[in-house]
């Protein structure tokens, strides 16, 4: 598959933006929402999908950065069950 990488860090920048300003009204929605699975983006998180098109920018948020750093520590898990999230 060819990607695009000129459209794929417009919305890199995109998501940037919107996952700031949602972090700052409510992180722990945003936590779970990073680690939710989602079966429209193939049974795959936020997380993966981010790390799969080699999204660095996203991923350095502090929103990712305090999920990963909490997967990593084995706080929790990278996936959530559906059910699990508001």
């Amino acid at each position: 598959m060819m990607i695009n990488h000129r459209l794929l860090r417009k919305f890199e920048t995109l998501a940037n933006g919107i996952l700031d300003v949602c972090w700052k009204k409510d992180r722990q929605t945003i936590s779970d929402m990073l680690s939710r699975v989602s079966l429209d983006w193939g049974k795959t998180t936020v997380l993966e999908l981010a790390f799969s098109a080699e999204m660095e920018e996203f991923l350095a948020q502090a929103a990712c950065y305090t999920k990963l750093s909490k997967v990593w520590r084995g706080d929790i898990a990278l996936r959530s069950p559906t059910w699990k999230v508001r």
